[in-house]
């Protein structure tokens, strides 16, 4: 499905107007609608961990690598601690 949009000239001119296309915008809003309803699921029914941290909102790959590091770095220092 395509719209005409008018550039410039005189308007009941064909040549001055450029198609443009309406499909993508069908496609984007089903993409929107299912990933809005697959994250209510995912945090309603309580799908995964507390500790999932990749592709869950306001948590990256990167956070479960900081988190990773503070329980190292914590393990590392009670270790030497009791070692003493």
């Amino acid at each position: 499905m395509s719209l005409p949009i008018f550039k410039r000239g005189k308007r009941k001119d064909l040549r001055n107007h450029g198609l443009v296309s309406l499909t993508l915008i069908p496609g984007k809003m089903m993409e929107q609608i299912t990933l809005e309803n697959i994250c209510k699921h995912i945090n309603d029914k309580k799908v995964t961990e507390t500790s999932q941290q990749g592709f869950m909102k306001g948590k990256s790959c990167l956070t479960n690598l900081n988190a990773f590091y503070d329980k190292m770095i914590l393990t590392a220092v009670t270790s030497s601690q009791i070692n003493q």
